[in-house]
């Protein structure tokens, strides 16, 4: 029975770190079941365009 993984990654500001991660995630020999991208408030929209990039990747905006 395979392993159902998840993944969330909380973002706030920093879109390049974040990508980074991503990136790895995609990279892993047994791959997640899904990612959850949580912005964290960022007071830029770098949360909304990493998942436009990142079509695959479930996104969540928090709003306080």
């Amino acid at each position: 029975m395979a392993a159902n993984i998840w993944v969330i990654v909380l973002h706030y500001g920093g879109p390049q770190y974040t990508r980074l991660c991503l990136d790895a995630l995609e990279k892993l020999s047994l791959k997640p079941s899904g990612i959850v991208l949580t912005d964290n408030c960022s007071p830029d929209s770098s949360g909304e365009a990493i998942a436009r990039d990142y079509p695959q990747v479930h996104f969540q905006k928090l709003n306080e």
